[in-house]
């Protein structure tokens, strides 16, 4: 049962720091001051990877599985149920009110396709220094000498840059197929 009560603490801590990530989305789009849009949107770019993070969780249920019994297996794959519809939802609900800053400023949707392409890749590199190089999103505040050299670590490898690549594409595929789900249901 320790694994089950252990899991509760971090899965409960990767949710909020996803949350953090929509609220700061969503005020980034309300607040009409030009600088305090820019501190939000600041706080935005650190926390967004922290909601795309939580579907790569995953890689700790299998030697979960295998090291409870009976009713645990149950609670255990709720556990990871969560997380994993909690990753797509925080992700999906953080990053669409950037896209409707973006739809506001620029005319063309093609532009704004453009950026948000960009932005995946940009949060892909964050989850990718976040799951490898275990750098957190306040660390740019609190170990910014750990953040630059986890950064040129990621950049100067080209395993680390593929993955980049991989979890860019993934991030799009998800964002692109799925945002119709907030628009109908709460993005409006």
């Amino acid at each position: 049962m320790n694994i089950l009560f252990y899991n509760t603490f971090w899965i409960t801590g990767n949710i909020s720091l996803g949350i953090i990530a929509v609220v700061l989305g969503w005020l980034t789009l309300k607040v009409k001051s030009p600088m305090k849009k820019a501190v939000f949107g600041f706080l935005w770019l650190l926390f967004i990877p922290n909601t795309i993070y939580m579907l790569t969780d995953i890689i700790h249920f299998q030697n979960q599985f295998l090291s409870v019994e009976g009713s645990d297996k149950i609670i255990l794959v709720l556990q990871y149920n969560i997380i994993i519809l909690a990753g797509f939802a925080t992700f999906l609900f953080g990053l669409y009110p950037i896209e409707k800053i973006l739809l506001k400023r620029y005319k063309k949707r093609k532009y704004v396709r453009r950026i948000i392409v960009m932005t995946n890749f940009v949060i892909a590199f964050g989850l990718v220094i976040g799951r490898i190089q275990r750098t957190n999103s306040w660390e740019v505040f609190t170990n910014f000498a750990k953040v630059l050299q986890d950064s040129i670590n990621v950049l100067t490898s080209i395993e680390l840059m593929m993955l980049v690549l991989f979890f860019g594409i993934f991030n799009n595929l998800i964002y692109f197929l799925l945002r119709q789900l907030v628009r109908r249901y709460g993005g409006k």
